[in-house]
């Protein structure tokens, strides 16, 4: 079965590149336009691993990272942040928040599929 990845941004446009790109490797890819609708997601359904965006309306993404930490049965899950914000002190924030990896946009292609194998390998163990 494929692994499930979850597509949290509130670009249309950025979510259509993100699916095509994991689909064409063989992820199954849901997505949700902002952190409140990634509860939403994850309350219907558990994904392997999260792609997510920091800045958006309803709920940033620093903020869906906690709160997926701190009250979902799964904390294990991995949260990637793809994102334009690259500050040391914002990552470090995002660290904090229980983010395990980012990656800037624009993004290579190559390099997102790359470190999604490289999340779920790590989780798998």
């Amino acid at each position: 079965m494929a692994a499930r990845i979850l597509s949290v941004d509130d670009s249309d446009f950025v979510r259509r590149i993100v699916k095509a790109t994991l689909e064409k490797a063989g992820y199954a890819v849901s997505e949700a336009a902002d952190g409140l609708l990634g509860l939403a997601a994850l309350a219907r359904e558990v994904p392997d691993l999260v792609l997510c965006d920091v800045n958006m309306p309803n709920m940033d993404g620093l903020t869906f990272a906690r709160r997926v930490r701190e009250t979902h049965p799964r904390s294990a899950l991995p949260i990637i942040m793809l994102t334009t914000e690259g500050a040391e002190d914002f990552q470090e924030e995002g660290r904090q928040a229980g983010v395990d990896a980012w990656l800037r946009k624009p993004f290579d292609p190559a390099a997102l599929r790359s470190l999604v194998e490289q999340l779920l390998a790590a989780r798998a163990g």
